[in-house]
Parts: C-alpha cells; sequence; structure tokens
C-alpha cells in the first residue's frame, strides 16, 4: 500500500511539473550574449550592430526589435530603456543592424537593443556606450574663429497627419564662412513640455506628419554646419509646434431632389455640407443615376454630374437618384458619397412629338369640291414613328394651339402613320382652314400650321 501512494505522489508531482513547463514562457534570449557593437562612427551618426535573438516559442524572423539611445548610463534594462531611452527604431522586425544619425559631435552615448517576441514578452541586450568623432581641432592659422549660430527657428505646416512641415531658420558666421550640411533633427514628445517620450521621427529640413504623430507635440533642432573655420555651431530648437490632430472629412446630409418626374423638368439636388474641422466647401461633386427599377439596383447610368439635370424623354419609366461626394478646400478633402433618401419616378413622358418638315402642310386641290392634305410624318423621343397618329381638322382662322384645333371639327381622328389625307364636300367659291394633330403613345400632342385654301 506504501509503495502504491508513492507511486500515486510521483505520478501527481510529475504532471504538475509537465503543466509547469507545457505553461511556462520566456522572454527572448539576445544572441552573442547580447553585445551590441558600433562600426562607421562619424561625427553624427554611427551603426549599431548586434546578433539576432532566439527565442522558445516564436520563430527568429518574427521577432521585432527596438533601438534606444541616451546620453546618460540609464537604459541598461528593458524598464528603463522603455521610460529613459530616445526611440531610434520602434519595434521592427527581424533586423540586426540600424544606422543612427541626428547625433551630436564629440558626445557620449549609451545604446541599447530590445526584443519582443509574439508573446509580447521583451528582453533587453547589453547597453553599451559610444562617442561620436570630436570636432576637428580649429585651424592654427585662424585662432580666432567662431563657430556659426542659428536664429529664428521655427516650423511652418498645419498640426495634421498627412500634412508636409517645413523648418526654417537664419544661419550666421560672424567670419562669413560660408553654410555646410547643416544637421536637422524632428523631435517628437507625448507633453507638451516636451520631457516625455522624446523620438527622433525625421533628419530632415521638411518632415510629413503620420497618424503616430497624433497626439503628440513636435520641435525643430538645427545644429548649424560652416564650410570652413570652426564647422560646428550649437543646435537650437524651434517653439513647440502641436499638438498634431488628427483631421476629419466632411459630410453630406438632408440630400434630396426637388422636381416632378416628367420630361422637360429640371430636377435640383440639395444637401446640408457640414465640417467637424471647420473647413470651408471646396468644389463638390454631383452624380445623377439613374436605374431601371425602383429599389434602384438595376442597370445603373450617371446621366448627370452638375446639382441640377434636365429629365428627357430617353429617361421615361426609369427611376432617378442625386449623389453628392462632399470635398473641402483645406484638410482632409473628400467626404463619403451620399445619395437621396427619395427616388424620382418612374419619369412620365410629358414631352410631345415634333411635327415634321416644321409643320408645313402642303394642299393640292382635285376638283371643285375636294382636295388632298399632306405632311410630313412627325418624331418622337418615345414611341416609334409609325406608332404616332394624326387628327385632320377643319375650323376657322384661329387653329394655332392643341386646344384651339381640338376645339374645331374633327373631321378624321387617330389615323395611323398616315401623311396625307382628302378632304371632300367643299363649296366653290368658299374659304377654308385645316390643321393636322399628332399624338404619341403618352396622349402627349401637337399641332402642325394652320392652311388656308381658298375653293
Amino acid at each position: 500500500m506504501r509503495s502504491i501512494r508513492r507511486s500515486v505522489g510521483l505520478l501527481l508531482f510529475l504532471s504538475v511539473l509537465a503543466l509547469f513547463f507545457a505553461c511556462s514562457a520566456y522572454e527572448p534570449v539576445p544572441g552573442a550574449g547580447g553585445e551590441v557593437v558600433a562600426s562607421e562612427i562619424t561625427q553624427t551618426s554611427l551603426t549599431l550592430h548586434w546578433v539576432k535573438a532566439v527565442d522558445d516559442k516564436t520563430d527568429a524572423p518574427l521577432l521585432k526589435y527596438k533601438v534606444v539611445y541616451s546620453s546618460a548610463e540609464n537604459i541598461d534594462s528593458v524598464q528603463s530603456a522603455e521610460d529613459n531611452g530616445v526611440v531610434a527604431a520602434d519595434w521592427i522586425q527581424d533586423i540586426d543592424q540600424l544606422n543612427i544619425s541626428g547625433l551630436i559631435a564629440g558626445t557620449a552615448y549609451y545604446f541599447n537593443v530590445l526584443v519582443m517576441d509574439e508573446s509580447s514578452l521583451v528582453a533587453s541586450y547589453v547597453m553599451a556606450g559610444y562617442s561620436t568623432a570630436p570636432v576637428p581641432a580649429p585651424d592654427p592659422r585662424t585662432p580666432d574663429n567662431s563657430a556659426p549660430y542659428v536664429s529664428e527657428v521655427t516650423i511652418e505646416g498645419i498640426a495634421q497627419p498627412g500634412e508636409l512641415l517645413t523648418g526654417s531658420w537664419l544661419y550666421h558666421d560672424l567670419e562669413d564662412d560660408p553654410e555646410g550640411e547643416s544637421l536637422f533633427r524632428w523631435l517628437s514628445y507625448d507633453d507638451v513640455e516636451c520631457t516625455i517620450g522624446e523620438s527622433v521621427v525625421g533628419i530632415d529640413s521638411e518632415y510629413t506628419l503620420t497618424l503616430f504623430e497624433d497626439g503628440k507635440w513636435l520641435v525643430f533642432e538645427v545644429t548649424p554646419v560652416a564650410l570652413s573655420g570652426n564647422t560646428t555651431g550649437t543646435a537650437v530648437v524651434s517653439a513647440v509646434f502641436g499638438p498634431v490632430v488628427s483631421n476629419v472629412a466632411p459630410t453630406a446630409a438632408s440630400v434630396a431632389i426637388s422636381g416632378a418626374a416628367e420630361s422637360g423638368v429640371t430636377l435640383t439636388g440639395s444637401y446640408s455640407y457640414a465640417d467637424a474641422d471647420g473647413d470651408l466647401e471646396g468644389v463638390s461633386t454631383f452624380r445623377w443615376l439613374s436605374y431601371s427599377d425602383v429599389a434602384c439596383t438595376l442597370d445603373e447610368q450617371v446621366v448627370g454630374t452638375l446639382q441640377t439635370y434636365l429629365l428627357s424623354e430617353t429617361d421615361t419609366g426609369r427611376y432617378i437618384l442625386f449623389e453628392i461626394t462632399p470635398v473641402a478646400a483645406t484638410g482632409v478633402a473628400t467626404g463619403d458619397a451620399v445619395v437621396s433618401d427619395e427616388v424620382v419616378g418612374p419619369v412620365v413622358d410629358k414631352t410631345p412629338p415634333v411635327p415634321g418638315a416644321g409643320g408645313t402642310i402642303s394642299i393640292s386641290i382635285l376638283d371643285a369640291s375636294s382636295l388632298s392634305l399632306s405632311w410630313v410624318k412627325g418624331e418622337d423621343g418615345t414611341s416609334l414613328q409609325s406608332a404616332l397618329v394624326y387628327s385632320v381638322y377643319q375650323g376657322s382662322a384661329v387653329m394655332n394651339s392643341v386646344s384651339q384645333v381640338k376645339a374645331s371639327t374633327l373631321l378624321a381622328g387617330d389615323l395611323p402613320d398616315t401623311d396625307s389625307y382628302v378632304v371632300t364636300g367643299l363649296a366653290s367659291g368658299n374659304t377654308y382652314y385645316f390643321n393636322i394633330l399628332i399624338a404619341d403613345e403618352a396622349g402627349n400632342e401637337a399641332v402642325y400650321s394652320k392652311v388656308k385654301v381658298n375653293m
């Protein structure tokens, strides 16, 4: 019995031990004992090298590295490096070297590399100290040559991601030594006092803001460098710029259409423009969309690009939407397209047919009591010419409009696809007036030009 208890206890111990090792996770192990080596050291830059780390869970190519530096020996652990280090590279995957520029000549720096696995476990390499190359000794022939200096260091631009910032400065040298390749740094901070989270984000005289600077403050730093004499002056920074705030796109609301769904009617689109940043409206764009179904899902066609649209016979039976894409004059320019809540349609054909040959009616007298009226067939934008019908009227001198003609005497009505008609029963010596009324399939009507004949 005692032997069984010992065996059970041993099994329990081994199970717990196996579970412990299965669940345990270890930080990555820096390569080469964590040694960080520098090469290509100049007055303002150097290149760091290290051997890539290994990890018990994460493949080496998936490990990420963060490189920091400081002017004090205060970055020798993960926590101190995060708290005190200036970020030179922020969690870049699978690297083993980094060039760091924007340093000051003849200055001692301390560097460290952090490595992180996919479980966000972080390990530190061994902090290493290196000094940039010193400033060359002054030319003994010009012992009193002074270093250059700068003034009026400023930042111009808009504090929004995507905007280009430009640094400016005035260069001075008491001996008129011309400016050489002065050094620049764009420094980003988490606070307006510029004491927390310093990061070098750029080393040129211009810098385009990214989303990573959202909510941060920046300064522009210039270290003047002369071509001759005492070459390197003291770095000077601009006033604090920021905070950087993301600009939002404009919006359109209350999108509507006014106007009847009839051919010949001009539709007008309306909307309300808004921009949370106060950016004024630029040139917003419009589209009139035509569909074959009321759900506006079939056979989409763009039929207009202005804020108004004149309906024509070709729109008959279709459904129309108005779309606005708001555009701001500044900031984030283009917002999302919005369509009208209402659908106009189906469009009804209200356009009358057009009489042929300008409405001219020709007369041929056949005998003392009859004549022939002839005309050129009309046209219509919707109905086929063969579907047009004609009515012949006789009346007085006043037969110039549809209503006047229809108030006259109808001789023959709804003659399909016709271009002539013979009138009989006329009396010699009398004067007669005739006109032709043309109608399309939608019932739209027009008249030809009245004719007069003396028998």
